[in-house]
């Protein structure tokens, strides 16, 4: 293969090949922040990248790959914050494979609708179990492959609404990939992570206890650092205020003239609410130990009346079976009864006949006597 990039001319045909073109130096490796795979590949993509010692960023996407072998290379995998190999070939692959990348923003090894239509799909399967440690994730891909599970162990820094929906890319594409379960139970959501992870909290205790222990931020790469700093503070200092009031115990703080005020814990829980959309709208996503709480007990009672309910309906199904018993025992009865009724009549009818022939058998009898 012959292709001209930044005017050279790569006459190879594998990834190796390509990258010792590209970076023919230990030195050029070395430094290396971010690969950009620009051509189509033949082979299985295998490769080492042993010498890359400083890896952020790897695009190899559209290019041919069957095989991510080459990412078990990787020397310093805590270094690498994007990894794009959608719209390959890759052979079925458990995404496993990818929980070394510990500082990963976005992963994204989905196969779009145009590569597709191609015949080109990125066969990965398995559960978001293997994504637990990758705390920094803000963006994800895994459209028409077979991760099917696990949306429970994602981490917060995914748990991004509204107009922030598309950081979970997961459409089957009309194809039968399992992803489509991810896709079901976002729906109802609005592909709100965290809004289902909400309606779950018997599975984030699990998957997630330290939720449930302390208060949980996450600073987006993309805040506004102005004023996050200041506005994280205010927000600290307003839930200590709500512990402390929760206790019972009296909170005074400075006013705005500078005289001292009593702060009171419906003023307080507002001034939080307020805080927390200022935060929305720098893109610092925090989520407080309370609402987990809470979303837990709420999930305790709403299993309570559904349980009192089942409880319910089953004593009114037995109800209805026994009513049916009932009837049933009845109709045998009946029918039992007009059994006996039609065995009298036909014992009737065939004494009726013995009887009859008796009779003509006697007159035969005398006449013939004569």
């Amino acid at each position: 293969m012959v292709i001209q990039t930044n005017k050279k001319e790569f006459k190879g045909e594998t990834l190796q090949e390509y990258l010792n073109w590209k970076y023919p130096t230990k030195e050029d490796k070395e430094k290396a922040k971010e690969l950009v795979l620009d051509t189509i590949i033949i082979g299985r993509g295998e490769a080492d990248l042993g010498e890359f010692l400083n890896l952020k960023m790897l695009f190899f996407s559209g290019n041919g790959l069957i095989s991510v072998g080459f990412l078990n290379t990787i020397p310093n995998p805590e270094k690498l914050e994007i990894l794009q190999i959608f719209d390959n070939s890759i052979e079925p692959t458990d995404i496993e494979v990818f929980s070394r990348f510990i500082n990963l923003k976005e992963l994204k090894i989905g196969t779009t609708d145009t590569f597709l239509a191609m015949g080109k799909r990125n066969q990965f399967y398995g559960s978001f179990k293997s994504y637990q440690n990758l705390t920094k994730l803000e963006e994800i891909c895994i459209e028409a492959t077979d991760v099917n599970e696990g949306l429970e162990y994602l981490p917060f820094s995914l748990a991004r609404g509204g107009s922030y929906s598309n950081n979970i890319e997961c459409s089957p594409h009309n194809t039968s990939a399992k992803c489509k379960a991810i896709q079901d139970q976002l729906r109802p959501f609005n592909y709100d992570l965290k809004a289902w992870q909400l309606a779950h909290p018997e599975k984030m205790l699990i998957s997630r206890p330290e939720y449930f222990t302390s208060d949980v931020f996450f600073e987006s790469s993309k805040i506004d650092s102005t004023k996050e700093n200041s506005t994280k503070e205010v927000l600290k200092i307003l839930l200590e205020y709500k512990e402390r009031l929760l206790k019972g115990e009296e909170v005074i703080q400075e006013g705005t003239n500078g005289e001292k005020e009593k702060v009171n814990l419906e003023d307080c829980e507002e001034a939080i609410e307020d805080i927390k959309k200022e935060l929305r709208e720098i893109r610092i996503i925090f989520s407080s130990k309370d609402e987990w709480i809470n979303a837990l007990k709420n999930k305790i009672e709403q299993s309570k009346q559904e349980l009192s309910e089942t409880e319910r309906e089953k004593v009114k199904r037995i109800g209805r079976l026994e009513s049916k018993i009932s009837e049933l025992e009845k109709a045998k009865e009946t029918i039992s009864q007009q059994t006996q009724t039609d065995l009298t009549m036909e014992q009737i009818k065939q004494w009726e006949v013995e009887n009859s022939k008796t009779w003509y058998q006697k007159v035969i009898e005398k006449l013939s006597k004569k």
